[in-house]
């Protein structure tokens, strides 16, 4: 199964009421995770509609769900109102022409409330359709999505709260929530597809409950900076994404400097690797390091 994934708008875009918060930058963020969540299940493949400093448009972004193949496409956004502080509600817009779409809107839409609601005064408003003068759907990326011979068969947009709300724009602004959103999403869409986890990811997590069980692990190979003269060997290549998944994101030093990194797990010459990806400033540079067990 095909799912494209839209991260609304696009970078510094849609400030929200707390200094530092733009719709775009989070919606990317969450598109990221969501992303990741996916790919943990089998027979699953995920497009992003944009990377972090392209704007496609609206026609573009739907129109990449009808040329991926893709059976469900998702537009992420957080929501605006001028002047009402007092708007909190979580909805989605299914399309007009994908009925079939509302039950599962419904359900995202209660996933990502539920998360919501527990630090904020977010409430549930439901799955919403918005049309046109012409009858057709309001939204550009929703009718595009669905436009001529389109075999996309769930197209909607999921409004997770408002940044116009401080509560909700608080909660927004931390990545760790927009993480609990994404599992609650995957869990959804799984739930309602019958999606089971590739099975490897199911025995490594299993054995590995939390990052802090990965200290079973020894440190094998070395750090390399890639395209950097004299850099040590590569490790082992990922043989293909869907064979790598993700463990968790964790702090590790390199030559004192601490760095967030995202732990990997992979198989590639039917041998079994843990890489971490590290962060710096926000941004994935071509850092890695291997594990591998004791």
């Amino acid at each position: 199964m095909i799912i494209t994934i839209d991260a609304g708008h696009t970078k510094n875009t849609n400030a929200g009421v707390i200094k530092g918060y733009y719709e775009g930058n989070a919606m990317f963020i969450l598109a990221n995770y969501l992303r990741e969540e996916l790919l943990r299940y089998k027979d699953t493949e995920v497009v992003l509609t944009r990377d972090e400093n392209e704007n496609p448009t609206l026609a573009e972004r739907g129109s990449l769900a009808i040329n991926s193949k893709s059976k469900i496409f998702i537009s992420l956004h957080s929501n605006a109102v001028s002047n009402a502080e007092s708007a909190a509600y979580v909805c989605g817009f299914y399309s007009v022409k994908r009925e079939v779409s509302k039950e599962l809107c419904t359900k995202l839409v209660s996933a990502v409330t539920n998360v919501m609601k527990e630090t904020t005064d977010a409430w549930n408003r439901g799955a919403l359709t918005k049309k046109n003068s012409a009858g057709s759907d309001y939204y550009g990326v929703l009718r595009s999505s669905v436009a001529g011979k389109s075999e996309v068969e769930y197209s909607f947009i999921i409004e997770h709260g408002f940044h116009t709300n401080k509560k909700e724009c608080e909660f927004l602004m931390e990545n760790a929530n927009l993480k609990k959103i994404a599992e609650a999403e995957a869990k959804t869409l799984a739930e309602y597809f019958g999606m089971k986890e590739k099975a490897n990811f199911a025995v490594l997590r299993k054995e590995i409950p939390s990052g802090s069980d990965l200290n079973d692990y020894i440190e094998s190979g070395e750090y390399y900076f890639s395209g950097i003269p004299g850099s040590v060997k590569n490790p082992p290549a990922v043989e293909s994404e869907k064979s790598a998944f993700i463990l968790d994101v964790t702090t590790c030093l390199y030559e004192g400097i601490p760095y967030s990194v995202q732990r990997i797990y992979y198989v590639t010459s039917g041998k079994e690797y843990v890489r971490g990806l590290y962060i710096n400033n926000g941004r994935f540079d071509e850092i890695h390091k291997d594990w591998s067990k004791k």
